[in-house]
């Protein structure tokens, strides 16, 4: 941002460095995509390059509107890169060749209970959401995952099981969530102007969110969707798991004033 207003500040006619100054906007625009890598190959970090490319013809020949053309280049290369979060998580998964065995099953677990939705007003994306179911299948899995991640012992391992398996466990998420609004991403607020409910058999539940304040790199080993513009939520309800009707989804439904997304899961284990 520093740049676009230092920019906009000089009125040198020197196309060098209106060029130059274009160059460490997008290349820090996009060195800061979520998944960290250099280069980054992906689709939207890619469209940013390009967008770079189009950036340096389109500034010689529209002089006079220089300001809307940094805004508007601004405002697509952000949603780009905050978007990615929604992404397939095999695609995000697909980029290292050498992932374990205990990798795949993992990801193979969190593909099968993680959802995606996304709404727009218009071309602006409101909502960006991951929602991952944490089923007793889903929490073992993700035990094991982090066994490996920090070397734990086999006695570590159960205490943890223990820990987290409980007999007769309430309906649980993990949701990654984003809006260009930061200051109404604040869902575990009272004051929030997000509702979250849990539709099931007729029946509506209301949401108990939490804000999680685990270690943001052990949250991109677990969730390869997760990103720096999505914030980690956990999103409890009073709905036991043992309670749910088989032939009857249950739906994840987030509203407010930018908008509503929803998603479903199917119980017992479906590819629905």
């Amino acid at each position: 941002m520093f740049f676009i207003v230092f920019y906009l500040k000089q009125k040198q006619n020197n196309k060098m460095k209106k060029s130059k100054i274009l160059s460490v906007f997008f290349s820090r625009l996009v060195s800061n995509c979520h998944c960290m890598s250099e280069p980054c190959l992906k689709e939207p970090c890619m469209s940013g390059h390009l967008i770079y490319v189009h950036a340096r013809g389109l500034f010689d020949s529209y002089q006079k509107s220089r300001k809307l053309l940094i805004f508007i280049l601004f405002f697509i290369s952000i949603s780009n890169c905050a978007s990615t979060g929604s992404s397939d998580l095999q695609n995000s998964q697909s980029e290292n060749n050498s992932l374990s065995q205990n990798d795949l099953d993992y990801f193979s677990e969190l593909n099968k209970w993680t959802r995606f939705d996304k709404s727009y007003d218009g071309l602006s994306n409101t909502i960006d959401m991951g929602v991952t179911l944490l089923n007793p299948v889903m929490v073992k899995s993700q035990i094991k995952q982090k066994a490996i991640i920090f070397g734990w012992t086999s006695e570590m391992q159960n205490e943890e099981l223990k820990k987290n398996l409980i007999l007769d466990p309430s309906i649980e998420f993990y949701l990654s969530f984003y809006t260009p609004d930061r200051k109404s991403n604040q869902l575990e607020s009272e004051k929030s102007t997000w509702q979250i409910f849990l539709n099931h058999n007729g029946k509506r539940y209301l949401a108990k969110v939490f804000r999680i304040k685990e270690d943001k790199r052990t949250l991109y080993k677990l969730y390869p969707h997760q990103t720096p513009w999505h914030k980690p939520y956990k999103v409890t309800f009073d709905l036991k798991l043992k309670d749910v009707q088989p032939d009857s989804p249950i739906e994840f439904q987030i509203s407010g004033p930018l908008g509503q997304s929803k998603v479903q899961f199917f119980l017992p284990l479906t590819s629905k």
